[in-house]
């Protein structure tokens, strides 16, 4: 803001304005699992759209929530953009490593003593893989699989039954798979 040449009354407000980048091309590669339809779906940043540095930081992140849920916990997700100054463009390519996806081969108690462990697998939303189910592992799925089980005993009169602790033992598959 700067007073005016013509009178001490007026006011000269200058603003000075910088657009967005519009983001040209937005490339997806190593995927394989989901589509490219299915991860723009995901994302908030789309070809044609202006660029936004909070969907640029949080998009990565949804991307792997959807991986999560389909079983692949070893996935990563790195990003790039090349901005074009001249045209106030930017560029994007989301590098994508699935990585294995994790069956559960087997499940097993230590310590139950009171309770077989087939009982205490049926409390499980977790299931070992078999010909009726596919025993993906969802890590997001492990807190409710624990409570599940301290309510089946707390329910059965054990108020003080614990889990001590919950052991992941993976192994690689000759089909490229990760069994735990």
């Amino acid at each position: 803001a700067k007073r005016s040449a013509v009178s001490d009354q007026n006011v000269i407000l200058s603003f000075s304005m910088v657009e967005q980048p519009l983001v040209t091309e937005l490339t997806l590669e190593g995927n394989s699992v989901l589509s490219n339809q299915r991860i723009r779906e995901l994302i908030r940043i789309d070809q044609g759209s202006f660029f936004s540095r909070s969907s640029f930081r949080e998009d990565p992140d949804r991307i792997k929530r959807e991986y999560l849920d389909r079983g692949y916990a070893d996935v990563t997700i790195h990003q790039e953009q090349k901005t074009d100054e001249e045209t106030n463009t930017v560029s994007i390519t989301y590098h994508i490593d699935e990585g294995l996806q994790s069956r559960i081969d087997q499940i097993a108690f230590q310590g139950n003593e009171s309770f077989s462990d087939s009982t205490l697998k049926r409390q499980l939303i977790s299931k070992e893989q078999s010909l009726f189910n596919r025993g993906i592992f969802i890590e997001s799925q492990l807190d409710k699989d624990r409570e599940a089980v301290l309510t089946f005993y707390r329910d059965r009169g054990y108020i003080d039954a614990e889990i001590t602790d919950v052991s992941i033992e993976a192994v690689e598959t000759d089909r490229g798979r990760k069994a735990l």
